[in-house]
């Protein structure tokens, strides 16, 4: 008899804990698609505007995001690396700016309590960073990084930590734009030391939400002899680029008042 009332006792108490971790997994379930709403209500005011340049180039190189070697790259920024790798000097502040968001938006996110990096027990000396972090000078180079760091592949959670991280949508969002933020530094960087020359932009399109449509054509564009065939190309990107914008808000838009 005794015997029955224990069995009877653990599959409820068994019951309980399914019961529980059900809850769990909807409610973290439910966080996500929150915070994936409003990193969208974001997005919307990112995209604003839509941009179309038009450029000639010797060659078409395909640039893939890589988040793990994106990181790798920013996170490297330092002044000592900037030397090394022989960095134009009026260019230094302009990498650095990139490392030091990379901290500081990491930072938010242990900050965050919806976040699921959220460190409650840290939350209050990384708010006294985030009032250094914040501020465009040099003080921030002096605080001690929270990153994982990526080259400490030997460190278990440090890794855990890192892969975490470059799961979070709103993270990766700011990571490929410090990528390509990057990227153009690295290519003005190569023309400073005359190692390349630069792309000329001929054609500029800039629609920005409320309807104001700006153009700008540089004037090498006048005595280019495809001069019309580059026009041609310009509005054609125009026109392919402003039907992707409209559909993509369109979507943003009514998923975020479908979830209202």
């Amino acid at each position: 008899m005794a015997s029955k009332r224990r069995a009877r006792k653990n599959h409820q108490q068994s019951k309980s804990i399914s019961y529980n971790q059900e809850i769990k997994v909807k409610e973290n379930n439910s966080q996500r698609l929150d915070r994936w709403l409003e990193s969208l209500n974001v997005l919307v005011g990112e995209i604003a505007s839509v941009e179309v340049n038009t450029s000639l180039v010797e060659k078409i190189t395909t640039e893939k995001f890589l988040p793990w070697q994106v990181y790798q790259e920013v996170y490297a920024i330092s002044r000592p690396n900037l030397e090394k790798l022989n960095i134009h000097s009026s260019l230094w502040e302009h990498y650095l700016s990139l490392r030091r968001q990379l901290e500081l938006d990491y930072a938010f996110l242990l900050v965050d309590p919806k976040s699921e990096l959220y460190d409650e027990k840290a939350s209050k000396q990384i708010k006294q960073d985030l009032a250094i972090l914040t501020q465009p000078n040099n003080e921030w180079e002096n605080l001690q990084s929270r990153l994982p760091n990526p080259l400490d592949s030997d460190n278990q959670p440090i890794m855990l930590a890192l892969h975490q991280l470059l799961q979070d949508y709103p993270f990766l969002r700011t990571l490929r734009k410090l990528g390509e933020l990057k990227h153009i530094l690295d290519q003005r960087n190569q023309v400073l030391w005359q190692s390349k020359s630069a792309d000329i932009i001929y054609a500029q399109t800039r629609i920005q939400l409320g309807g104001q449509i700006s153009n700008c054509y540089d004037q090498k564009l006048l005595s280019h002899p495809h001069q019309d065939k580059i026009l041609e190309l310009h509005r054609q990107g125009v026109e392919a680029g402003e039907k992707h914008w409209q559909g993509l808000l369109e979507f943003i838009i009514t998923i975020v008042h479908n979830h209202k």
